[in-house]
């Protein structure tokens, strides 16, 4: 399947990591398919550390207070 977005150039030295990607945001230019890998990497990461995924991103403190089933 094609990228959706075309990639910008590497433009800055910590390009491929979280701190890159957040950096071409603030300049507001294209992120590098290097910051790009990056962040979805750390997202990953997190997710998994986490237990949180795309479906559930609501907080267990609120599940348990309003009684909201949770198929797991």
């Amino acid at each position: 399947m094609p990228r959706l977005t075309p990639d910008g150039p590497s433009i800055y030295p910590n390009c491929g990591t979280k701190t890159g990607y957040d950096r071409h945001g603030r300049d507001r230019t294209p992120r590098c398919r290097k910051c790009k890998d990056a962040a979805a990497r750390d997202l990953k990461k997190w997710r998994h550390e986490t237990g949180r995924n795309k479906a559930r991103l609501i907080a267990d403190h609120i599940i348990h207070k309003h009684g909201i089933k949770v198929n797991n």
